[in-house]
């Protein structure tokens, strides 16, 4: 039995499993395509008698002759130019509707009703300003074009179960194709989420190998050995800044920029030193040592030569000290952080397709519910 015959019999709902949803719609569609070949067929024929008539109102409208109209010429030029723009147009609407292919029913009343409706919006104020003088014959035009649609749609009253089977059918095949779409975005959507697993797992993994390699490191003597060196730089290094404040607390830098207030020379030394004594200090110790000789405030000279001398020997000490394997480890947390931040991408992108997951779910489940709708108006249960 044909999914017409469910229409004009009535049935009890038939109860279909939706994974057999695609064969129903597969089979209903080769039914509907009997059917739709016999309203084709109708519409043609339909389509082919309005021509026959249309070439029948040309003769007719090719023989109207104003002469005899007892109206001014004026009126007359006005008609007759209305109206012969009216037949070209009528003559390119026949010759369209004689090219005009009638397969799909759905397809052909679509073109029909696009077709007549540019005629009549290219037509229109020639039509009004024709009827004037020439009533009848484009009346004649009007009705045929009247008879057809009616006709036409007294087809389609006849045919409803047709008609709504076949909206319905076609309805549920396009929504089909969402949720066959949907399935498959979502199977990439899997995919790829299983792939960032896996990179999150070997990134971990990477993390772990480069955690463990640092324990290593630093429990090798030769990691042991350089930190001690650089506890001892350390300490060496806050001994020579309070050794530096020492000497910088001192100096009696007023008395310095009242000495030597007009030398600009020495009062851009004086100033630098007093602002950043260590920086301008260490830099050039002979241009202040100098200047404090000229000031008769050289006191302090020995233990500021001293000073420069240790701070010599701390540079030294600095720059032979190995960090072969503090390096390392620098080197390798950097990488680590690297690691970190892969892993929080992938994460996020994990974050990010599950949330698109959730909202192709929720289509899925809006376009399963249309489509239930659309199988009510055809007797249908899905389950």
């Amino acid at each position: 039995m044909g999914i017409l015959g469910i229409f004009k019999k009535k049935p009890e709902k038939t109860t279909l499993k939706f994974e057999d949803l695609e064969e129903f719609i597969v089979n209903q569609k080769k039914q509907l395509a009997i059917e739709e070949k016999d309203i084709v067929l109708t519409i043609r024929q339909e389509l082919n008698d309005l021509i026959n008539h249309f070439k029948e109102n040309l003769v007719i409208l090719e023989k109207v002759d104003l002469k005899d109209k007892k109206v001014e010429d004026r009126v007359k030029f006005i008609v007759r130019e209305n109206f012969e723009k009216y037949l070209v147009q009528f003559e390119k609407l026949i010759k369209t509707l004689e090219a005009l292919e009638i397969n799909d029913y759905k397809e052909s009343i679509a073109k029909l009703n696009h077709i007549f409706a540019d005629f009549e919006k290219r037509t229109f104020l020639n039509f009004e300003k024709s009827t004037f003088l020439i009533g009848k014959e484009l009346g004649a035009v009007k009705d045929s074009i009247a008879d057809f649609f009616n006709n036409i749609n007294k087809l389609l009253k006849e045919r409803k179960e047709f008609v709504d089977s076949y909206d319905a059918i076609n309805s549920i095949e396009d929504k089909l194709a969402s949720i066959n779409a949907i399935k498959t975005t979502k199977k990439e959507i899997k995919n790829n989420t299983e792939e960032n697993k896996k990179k999150i797992k070997s990134k971990k993994q990477e993390e772990k190998d480069n955690l463990d390699n640092i324990v290593k490191i630093k429990e090798s003597k030769e990691y042991k050995s350089e930190k001690e060196k650089e506890k001892e730089i350390e300490k060496q290094d806050i001994i020579l800044e309070k050794e530096i404040y020492s000497i910088k607390q001192s100096i009696d830098f007023k008395s310095l920029s009242t000495i030597f207030h007009s030398n600009d020379k020495y009062m851009k030394i004086i100033n630098d030193h007093r602002h950043n004594f260590k920086e301008y200090f260490l830099k050039d110790p002979d241009s202040f040592i100098k200047i404090l000789n000229e000031a008769g405030l050289s006191s302090e000279k020995s233990r500021i030569k001293d000073l420069v001398e240790k701070h010599k020997e701390f540079e030294k000490l600095k720059h032979n000290a190995s960090k072969i394997e503090i390096k390392k480890i620098d080197s390798i947390e950097n990488y680590i952080k690297t690691l970190l931040s892969d892993i929080r991408l992938f994460e996020e992108e994990i974050i990010k397709e599950n949330k698109r997951l959730e909202k192709l779910n929720e289509n899925k489940d809006q376009i399963i519910g249309l489509i239930k709708a659309q199988l009510e108006k055809i007797n249908i249960n899905i389950i």
